[in-house]
């Protein structure tokens, strides 16, 4: 009976945090007691993985816990259960985010702090040129040598790779595709969902494009979107 009190008074008091930061047109500054309530389960969840053998800066794991936590703040709605419990949920996404980037481990420590350099440049690079840059373009924008950004390149091959619709299903099961395709389609936009549609057919990357009149970068962004949102209902089933 204390027991459930306790959880009562404490989903009460956050509930009354989330409404403060919300009724405060979700100003940072109002969202600081919220975050700082629940600072002690976000460091507790980000250490099961900092304190593990795999190569990802602690830092960045601690940012992506508190990341999910905002996302969570921002997602929730109050009639579909306790802030606690969305949060907590919610929050397995940064458990995913360990785990794709944990190819990290092949990278030398000194190189980890240039990934997010390396992937904000190809992104600027990739909106104004309308396609993938090349290694050129990409050393030059990022005053690095071609080189360092063809072994970058590789580095990150196999964990784009794991973020690009490429599932099989052979071995995930069907019945577990079709669960995570049910839970998955109503999150993604709507161009998105067309776009799979046409991956599912397994129509080319080209066709696609021309299709809806896009690039075939911005037709990869999507599968790399649409991938992510898979992967989370998959591994969940």
């Amino acid at each position: 009976m204390l027991s459930k009190w306790a959880d009562l008074q404490r989903a009460e008091k956050d509930k009354f945090l989330w409404d403060q930061w919300n009724d405060s047109g979700r100003k940072p500054k109002m969202f600081k007691p919220l975050l700082k309530e629940f600072e002690p389960m976000i460091m507790e969840r980000a250490r099961v993985y900092t304190g593990s053998n795999i190569n990802i800066p602690p830092a960045a794991i601690n940012a992506e816990f508190k990341k999910q936590f905002l996302r969570a703040a921002e997602t929730y709605e109050p009639s579909k259960g306790t802030f606690g419990t969305h949060a907590y949920s919610t929050m397995r996404a940064a458990s995913r985010f360990v785990t794709t980037h944990q190819n990290f481990a092949r990278i030398p420590e000194n190189r980890i702090f240039n990934v997010g350099d390396y992937q904000r440049g190809k992104a600027i690079l990739d909106a104004n040129l309308d396609r993938e840059p090349t290694h050129k373009e990409m050393a030059k924008f990022l005053k690095w040598k071609v080189g360092d950004v063809v072994r970058m390149n590789t580095d990150l091959r196999k964990d784009v790779k794991a973020s690009q619709f490429d599932f099989d299903v052979a071995n995930t099961g069907a019945s577990s595709v079709r669960s995570a395709l049910r839970h998955a389609t109503p999150k993604l936009a709507k161009k998105d969902q067309l776009i799979m549609k046409d991956v599912l057919k397994q129509k080319k990357i080209h066709e696609i494009a021309k299709k809806f009149k896009l690039s075939p970068s911005a037709v990869m962004r999507s599968k790399i979107r649409i991938g992510k949102t898979l992967s989370q209902y998959l591994q969940d089933n």
